[in-house]
């Protein structure tokens, strides 16, 4: 029996100790095998035990003649290279030189001259080179040289590199973005972020599942529309006042919002609402906080809708997603017409300056990712050629003088996409895609229509929770900042957040 773990057994049935293990001994120069006998108070078994394997030295250089196969000399990968260490070698299976000489050269490699012949020139001449360089490097520390030349030494000073192009800088405005800091609880809040630093004033509370925001004209109040609960309402209408940051008492909305939109004058927001009866249109006083209606667009199937209001504030558009329909509806008499087809599912949309035009997005159609918006002819009722953009486009802003069409690229919840396709309305073409977050979805336009905000909600398993800016005049990427929740609407009212 073996001695201890290090102690193997020889093909002659003999054990030994491991300092006659073959692996030590052939680098050593010696015979593979020992003549002596078998240590004195050790019997031979009857049976040979497992080997217990070796492991060789640990020299980068050496290979392993034969054994498991996957490796060019029969064994593993040699010591130092991809794969790892070799396992060890099994008694009388030596290691040899990786690169020739001695016992004989790794496999595919040529054989070189024994190193007997030169090692000792090669060592002088190594030495002799070591000695030199020394002798140099010292020189010049020192200060010295060994050149005969006395001309001064040249240097060239390092050419700094070029300056990375900065991100545009907005100006001094904020974006107030609808977040919700939980999907479980629709826990909701509105983010201040300022456009120049990308800097967060603290969160505003707001009601649950908060779905959409607004200001009157002079940017000093905002409304926040927020569902509660979505499946049976009723919602509310939150009013921030935006000099204080503090929300007031929210003003009750009956069944379940989906869309707002407040009048050119600021006098009344116009909310959708849905429930089992239909699609309504309810008015709210922003000075009163009275309720106005409803008023009933449909009563079949509800679906998802959005809602526009043309710039005399005289009438109201709705779009009807599941019915790819959008209908017009008279906030004078309160009359509703005839709904305009527009030819697939009718998803957000926004109005030219002049009012007459609407361009419509179409995400999908239930079954498939869509990847067109539809211009659609509010006077005639004409639809013409959809325009193509990115997959699942989401939202559309029109800069106010009515050149261009910015369009989010939401792709799907297993989608990704991270893109905002610009549209050159007077030509209906698609320019070169501008990269934003993933899942871009809300999306807003200061003023002047210089700046862009979008908000990026991810996929479904990674939820977004970022918006970024784009520099409309550039069509460039600026900043993103994180709003710490999934952005579910933006409005940009003028001045940096307090």
């Amino acid at each position: 029996m073996p001695l201890g773990p290090a102690w193997w057994q020889a093909s002659d049935g003999k054990w030994y100790p491991p300092e006659q293990h073959p692996s030590v001994r052939a680098v050593a120069g010696v015979e593979s095998f020992p003549s002596a006998a078998t240590p004195p108070d050790v019997p031979v078994p009857s049976a040979p035990p497992p080997v217990v394997p070796i492991v060789p030295p640990a020299a980068p250089d050496l290979w392993r003649s034969a054994g498991p196969p996957g490796h060019p000399g029969g064994g593993a990968p040699p010591w130092g290279f991809a794969g790892g260490p070799p396992e060890p070698p099994h008694p009388g299976v030596p290691w040899y030189p990786q690169y020739g000489g001695g016992q004989g050269p790794y496999p595919g490699v040529a054989p070189s001259k024994p190193k007997g012949d030169h090692q000792g020139l090669v060592i002088g001449l190594v030495i002799a080179a070591v000695v030199v360089i020394a002798a140099v490097v010292g020189g010049v520390i020192a200060g010295t040289s060994t050149s005969r030349s006395t001309a001064p030494a040249v240097t060239n000073p390092a050419t700094p590199p070029p300056a990375l192009p900065s991100l545009p800088t907005p100006p001094a405005e904020t974006a107030l973005v609808v977040v919700q800091l939980s999907l479980g609880t629709g826990q909701s809040a509105v983010v201040p972020v300022d456009l120049a630093t990308g800097v967060s004033a603290p969160d505003i509370s707001v009601p649950a599942n908060a779905e959409a925001i607004a200001t009157n004209p002079n940017g000093t109040t905002a409304y926040v529309l927020s569902a509660n609960h979505p499946k049976s309402g009723p919602g509310s209408l939150t009013p921030i006042n935006l000099k204080t940051d503090r929300a007031g008492l929210p003003v009750s909305v009956p069944d379940v919002p989906v869309a707002m939109a407040i009048t050119p004058d600021g006098t009344t927001a116009y909310i959708v609402t849905v429930s089992q009866a239909g699609t309504f249109l309810v008015g709210v006083d922003l000075a009163t906080g009275t309720i106005q209606g409803p008023l009933t667009l449909r009563t079949d199937q509800p679906s998802e809708a959005d809602i526009a209001i043309s710039p005399d504030g005289k009438t109201a558009y709705v779009s009807d997603y599941a019915h790819g329909e959008i209908t017009a509806v008279s906030l004078v008499n309160g009359s509703v017409g005839s709904p305009i087809p527009v030819g697939t599912t009718a998803g957000q949309f926004a109005l030219d300056p002049s009012g007459q035009v609407a361009y419509v997005t179409s995400p999908s159609n239930g079954t498939k990712v869509l990847h067109s918006v539809t211009p659609v002819n509010l006077t005639s009722g004409q639809v013409t050629a959809p325009i193509i953009v990115g997959s699942g486009p989401q939202a559309i802003a029109i800069t106010p003088d009515g050149k261009w069409g910015l369009v989010t690229n939401g792709g799907s919840p297993t989608l990704f996409t991270n893109t905002v396709t610009p549209i050159n309305l007077a030509t209906g073409k698609p320019a070169a895609p501008i990269r934003v977050g993933t899942g871009p979805a809300p999306i807003a336009l200061n003023a002047p229509g210089t700046w862009a905000v979008v908000g990026n909600t991810g996929l479904a398993k990674a939820p977004g929770s970022t918006v970024t800016f784009v520099d409309v005049t550039k069509m460039a990427t600026g900043k993103t900042v994180s709003v710490h929740g999934l952005p579910a609407a933006i409005v940009v009212v003028p001045g940096a957040s307090t």
